[in-house]
């Protein structure tokens, strides 16, 4: 709740992938799928986005990584 509550004040792509860690953890993937697609559209840098997709995947959540 805290992280939607923090996008609603202030969109950041650091909240949006830490919201798709954590409706992947609590099994609501179409709600994880929505939060890193806004993870992504926020993200401009390719370094960012290749550190995120790393991170995904060393903690199993490589189904997450859309590149």
């Amino acid at each position: 709740m805290a992280y939607k509550r923090s996008i609603e004040l202030h969109p950041e792509a650091a909240t949006y992938f830490n919201l798709a860690v954590c409706f992947d953890d609590i099994g609501e993937l179409e709600e994880a799928k929505k939060a890193v697609t806004c993870f992504y559209e926020l993200v401009s840098s390719d370094k960012e986005k290749k550190q995120a997709e790393q991170m995904l995947y060393q903690n199993g959540k490589k189904h997450l990584i859309f590149s």
